[in-house]
Parts: C-alpha cells; sequence; structure tokens
C-alpha cells in the first residue's frame, strides 16, 4: 500500500495551526518539524 502525502505550503500551515508562518521556520530550524524543501526558490512544504 502506498501512502499519499499532501504538500501545503508554511503559509497554508501557519494558517491552519493560527499562528505565524515565522513560527514554523524557527521550528523546521531547530529540528522541531521536518520541513520539505522544493524548488529552486527553496519553497518548503
Amino acid at each position: 500500500m502506498t501512502k499519499e502525502i499532501k504538500l501545503i505550503r508554511i503559509r497554508e500551515a501557519a494558517e491552519m495551526l493560527g499562528i505565524n508562518p515565522e513560527t514554523l521556520r524557527r521550528w523546521d530550524r531547530q529540528g522541531r518539524l521536518k520541513a520539505i524543501k522544493i524548488g529552486k526558490r527553496g519553497d518548503r512544504s
């Protein structure tokens, strides 16, 4: 069985959680969550 992974932008995740997108970026830098960087611009999902 293959799991389907849905990717969302940091902005969308922050809105869903009711927090600032910068908080998610900080948590990523601290290793508190795993963001996947996509594309040349380094978009995270």
